[in-house]
């Protein structure tokens, strides 16, 4: 079966299932051509909806973290660290794959676009605003000029490099990586590279992928697929709308773990240094979702940086935001990110939800306060009204004989005296 991919951007681009690409063509794509044309720059028409950083509640969680101290290495296509947007941000060497000119250039834009969400900063209407903004961004560059068809060859070596990223970021003692990529189908090199990842404990984030206009309904759970989304260690995020809604589009599988907006996102625009636009201002995107979740868990981790990777998941998996307290879905996983929650949580095995890592089950609450005392039942709870009603009526008229008794007595005196006195 032959699908044509839109060239739509690079992660929607890789999404197809089970497919037979093209041999790549030499016209290659651009993100900003895409997802943040030039002509946006002005911001004239103004997007539907709430900001993904006012979604996410970012202003309350900056008061009690800004990433600083976390690591985010940022697989993808480079970073352009002279963008306008970063230029306060700390952003290192990091590491190419591509056999380019070094991961700190970008010519296909995303990575660079992906930066300003989690660490970058601008004036304006809509402006851009980190949501980590003191953590440092690693750039893990592992795509370079993207060409318009992918054929299956360019997939599987694009898989064998985010292999190498996610080998050089334990190595190199990053804190958490994350991709946008939506691979197909996973491969042996990449499911070795989470698996060492999971054993060293660094925490992997991706998108769990959607469907493109050019895509067929997906039928089994395997053509729903996603990867790295849908290996288990992997933190495997899909979009909702500015309003916290589920988006149609969202392949809904049994591996997905949260949800975040993916949706009128402020960010650079690689087209030009000083530019930036609102991405997704017409709908939302796991990609988008995935970059947003690697911010606000870099929030969590510097807010408490003892604690483990499958910790930061776990608060925020508990503290989402459900229809029920422990109600999962396939559309959000256990619900929409809460930033604040997610940093505030106290863990003591009691909360309702996936389960946590340090107590391995629920645990019930003791009682605390005096216990209520057993009632044992009177046999005789039914005839003791009776009883009662006998010995008032009793007592009535044992009060009325005395006073009769009072009466006569008291008439036989009066007699007597009158006698006395005659």
């Amino acid at each position: 079966m032959r699908r044509r991919l839109a060239a739509s951007a690079l992660a929607l681009t890789l999404l197809s299932p089970g497919v037979a690409f093209a041999a790549p063509q030499e016209r290659e794509t651009s993100f900003n051509d895409i997802s943040c044309p030039a002509d946006q720059n002005d911001i004239d028409e103004p997007p539907s909806g709430r900001l993904s950083y006012d979604v996410l509640g970012i202003n309350a969680a900056h008061q009690f973290s800004t990433g600083k101290g976390i690591r985010i290495g940022l697989l993808d296509s480079g970073v352009n660290p002279n963008h306008a947007t970063l230029q306060g941000a700390t952003i290192e060497g990091g590491a190419d794959f591509t056999d380019s000119d070094g991961a700190t250039t970008d010519h296909f834009g995303s990575g660079t676009t992906y930066a300003s969400y989690l660490v970058g900063s601008s004036e304006g209407l809509y402006p851009v605003r980190g949501i980590a903004p003191d953590a440092t961004i690693v750039p893990i560059k592992i795509m370079d000029r993207v060409p318009e068809n992918m054929s299956g060859e360019y997939l599987e070596q694009t898989a064998g490099r985010l292999a190498e990223g996610i080998n050089w970021a334990i190595d190199n003692d990053l804190d958490l990586v994350v991709t946008a990529l939506a691979l197909p189908r996973g491969y042996d090199h990449l499911t070795q590279a989470v698996e060492r990842a999971q054993q060293e404990g660094l925490l992997i984030i991706a998108p769990a992928g959607e469907l493109t206009s050019d895509d067929d309904e997906p039928e089994t759970e395997a053509d729903m697929a996603r990867y790295p989304a849908s290996y288990n260690s992997v933190l495997s995020v899909t979009a909702v709308n500015p309003d916290g809604s589920s988006v149609d589009s969202m392949l809904r599988t049994q591996s997905l773990d949260i949800a975040a907006p993916g949706g009128n996102v402020p960010g650079a625009s690689n087209a030009n240094n000083n530019m930036f636009c609102v991405v997704s201002k017409q709908g939302s995107s796991s990609l988008n979702a995935a970059i947003n979740t690697a911010g606000v868990a870099a929030l969590v981790m510097s807010a408490h940086p003892g604690e483990s990777a499958d910790m930061i998941v776990h608060r925020l998996q508990i503290t989402a935001v459900r229809p029920t307290a422990s109600l999962y879905n396939s559309a959000t996983g256990w619900g929409i990110i809460d930033s604040s929650g997610a940093i505030n949580f106290v863990d003591d095995g009691t909360a309702h939800g996936p389960l946590s890592p340090n107590f391995g089950e629920q645990i019930v609450p003791e009682f605390v306060g005096q216990d209520v005392p057993d009632v044992v039942p009177d046999p005789q709870r039914m005839t003791k009204p009776l009883t009662w009603v006998g010995l008032a009526a009793g007592a009535a008229i044992a009060l009325a004989l005395l006073l009769v008794a009072a009466g006569r007595w008291r008439k036989q005196t009066g007699e007597e005296k009158k006698q006395d006195k005659s």
